[in-house]
């Protein structure tokens, strides 16, 4: 099923989501959400979009690397991936999936890690799915 967006959703990642990526703010890296220390934190796409949503980042000593952050959302669980509290306000999958595939990738999370594409980069084709004005649909997976 494809995603049809509420008008605070598109208001949200058009209006905060999309000029974060492309701020500076943040240090684009792969393989997790957050990973850093104080002076120095890359972020996934998806990180970025749940800090806006304030979620609580904490390190849990139980994964193999420490400088690894995760929050724990609503239901009580530790995301690695996009939380429901995120889900609900963006209106995408807990890894942004999409259609068709895009460079031979399905999800924001794969783009992110894998295609070699720049905060700037990921946010323009976001906004083209966001605006319609590609042939890419984000997917709402139940």
């Amino acid at each position: 099923m494809i995603v049809e967006f509420t008008p605070e959703q598109k208001e949200f990642i058009l209006k905060k989501w999309l000029p974060a990526l492309r701020s500076g703010k943040y240090m684009k890296g792969n393989g997790y959400m957050r990973r850093g220390f104080d002076t120095y934190m890359k972020w996934c796409c998806l990180g970025v979009v749940s800090d806006l949503c304030d979620v609580e980042w904490f390190r849990d000593g139980s994964y193999q690397d420490k400088d690894m952050w995760i929050y724990q959302d609503d239901d009580g669980k530790a995301s690695l991936a996009l939380g429901k509290t995120v889900r609900e306000k963006t209106g995408i999958s807990a890894i942004g999936m999409f259609t068709p595939m895009y460079k031979g990738y399905g999800s924001l999370s794969g783009l992110n890690d894998h295609s070699g594409m720049s905060f700037d980069e990921i946010a323009d084709f976001i906004e083209d799915i966001v605006l319609e004005r590609s042939e890419y649909r984000f997917e709402r997976v139940s």
